[in-house]
């Protein structure tokens, strides 16, 4: 297929200046004036796809930051079964993530919730313009990451760092080159096993394993592996993965863990009992780990310097590179994956 995902390519690669663009775009928004998280009794943090994703990824950060109690939930949960999210007696923020702006379940759980009297609410949307920006006072808005593909990629990690601020903007002014410097010395140094693991025929089924936050992202990955190559792809929990699914675990699988900032050696211990099944194994994590890892198949060391949960992005630009060259190799392309649209329009 000529120029087969084109696009998806530029938009992986193009994060190293998007996020700069990003975090001066976010770097004006006046948070003084958005709802404090300290003021409700919880958070829900609501999506569709990938900003479900990036849900779970930002219900578990931001609690662990913060200590404000938070929940992800899939749009559509929210509007169909509202009574079981919405406690009447509690306050509640609703922070709305969507790409376009104009998924249905996302614009109906907002309208919802605003006809139901929930206290406040803050959208993160790619779409300054869009109708769900129209239902919050309080909008962070990432135009610079809008995407010509299906795929989420630069988006996605794009609307986490406004997640990010939401919680606190008092980051370094440095910030913005040294998160981009060190994504482009990641991808610079990393793309080759991208590439080698992705053309792997070999490989039939990719397991990404994550904890806390990161299980959401790890998530996140698998979507991506579905999306763009079609192949057979599951998340889980890393210590969960031990409870059945690893049954699925043969020579021909790659597990994929995201590991914890502290090295749990709970984790570790997964990782190793996999290997030991026959699985081709890889980790992406802390830098001062690698000594850590030699005995693995493949480690994929991060800086995470003083990002704090701004640093968890750079778990992603790899492994949206590797479902990439999976599709590829599996002969589909990635700007068009079957059976997707870019938004979902639920008929009235």
């Amino acid at each position: 297929m000529k120029n087969a995902g084109a696009n998806t390519y530029n938009e992986i690669n193009s994060q190293t200046v998007v996020w700069e663009q990003s975090l001066e775009r976010i770097s004006k928004v006046d948070f003084g004036s958005f709802p404090r998280g300290q003021d409700f009794n919880q958070i829900i943090f609501t999506g569709c796809g990938s900003t479900y994703y990036l849900s779970l990824w930002a219900a578990r950060a931001t609690q662990l930051r913060t200590g404000w109690v938070c929940l992800a939930v899939p749009s559509s949960e929210l509007f169909l079964c509202p009574e079981a999210w919405l406690v009447p007696s509690r306050k509640n923020l609703i922070v709305a993530i969507s790409r376009s702006g104009s998924t249905t379940e996302t614009i109906k759980a907002l309208k919802m919730c605003n006809q139901r009297g929930c206290d406040a609410s803050i959208v993160v949307t790619c779409y300054p313009d869009s109708e769900l920006a129209g239902l919050s006072n309080a909008v962070v808005a990432l135009p610079h990451a809008q995407e010509k593909s299906i795929a989420q990629t630069r988006s996605f990690t794009s609307m986490m760092l406004g997640v990010s601020h939401i919680t606190s903007n008092s980051y370094p002014e440095t910030l913005p080159q040294r998160l981009s410097e060190q994504l482009s010395f990641i991808v610079q140094r990393d793309r080759d096993t991208a590439s080698t693991y992705g053309k792997d025929d070999k490989i039939s089924r990719f397991f990404f394993l994550g904890s806390g936050s990161r299980y959401g992202l790890a998530c996140e990955a698998m979507l991506k592996m579905k999306e763009m190559s079609l192949s057979y792809a599951e998340a889980y929990h890393f210590l969960e993965f031990r409870h059945g699914p690893m049954s699925m675990v043969n020579e021909n699988s790659l597990v994929i863990g995201l590991m914890s900032p502290e090295l749990n050696p709970l984790e570790f211990n997964v990782l190793q009992d996999m290997k030991g099944l026959g699985s081709q194994v890889m980790a992406i994590g802390p830098v001062e780990f690698e000594k850590n890892f030699k005995e693995l198949d493949h480690f994929i060391p991060i800086d995470f310097d003083d990002f704090a949960m701004l640093g968890e992005v750079l778990y992603l630009p790899i492994l949206q590179l590797l479902a990439f060259e999976r599709a590829l190799a599996n002969g589909h392309d990635p700007d068009n994956p079957h059976n997707l649209t870019s938004v979902v329009v639920l008929e009235a």
